[in-house]
């Protein structure tokens, strides 16, 4: 929704934060632009219309596009790396793919972008997992541990005798 209403929007239109030390690290933190967008939505009434939206989508867009890009490719480049592949529901975005493709252009860099159609979100991998599983008798128990940062290896593999 972002993208499409992005389309009619002014990318200049609000000033937001970009969190942009990459000389120290590359991660990507969207604490500061989050607060900006609920400050900037709580200033103009709670609910922002027609073109005021779209000029915030732009400008919301625009702020994390360029976040990503600039970041990726320092880090790219910084590991002597000829090339990025993006992927998942961020590889759809219009103005992420065609501000990466310009920045790996300016850097002789290539870009690979799938198909916007290949471009799901991680949700909808991670359901479809779920849906898979289920469906061949497996299950979780409810009690079962939750963390958003599960290491791989602590992951047990279900066995199939």
């Amino acid at each position: 929704h972002v993208d499409r209403l992005a389309q009619d929007g002014n990318p200049k239109a609000i000033s937001l934060p970009r969190g942009m030390n990459t000389t120290k690290h590359f991660d990507f933190s969207f604490s500061g632009l989050k607060t900006a967008g609920i400050n900037y939505i709580r200033e103009h009434g709670g609910a922002l219309e027609g073109q005021e939206l779209n000029d915030f989508c732009a400008s919301l867009q625009e702020a994390i596009a360029d976040i990503l890009t600039k970041k990726a490719v320092a880090a790219a480049k910084r590991c002597g790396v000829e090339g990025i592949v993006v992927a998942g529901g961020v590889a759809a975005n219009s103005r992420v793919r065609a501000l990466l493709e310009e920045r790996c252009h300016n850097n002789k860099m290539w870009a690979f972008l799938p198909p916007r159609v290949l471009c799901t979100d991680n949700a909808a991998m991670i359901a479809a997992a779920g849906w898979t599983r289920l469906q061949n008798g497996e299950t979780t128990p409810w009690s079962t541990e939750v963390r958003s940062r599960w290491p791989l290896g602590d992951l047990e593999v279900p066995s199939h005798d």
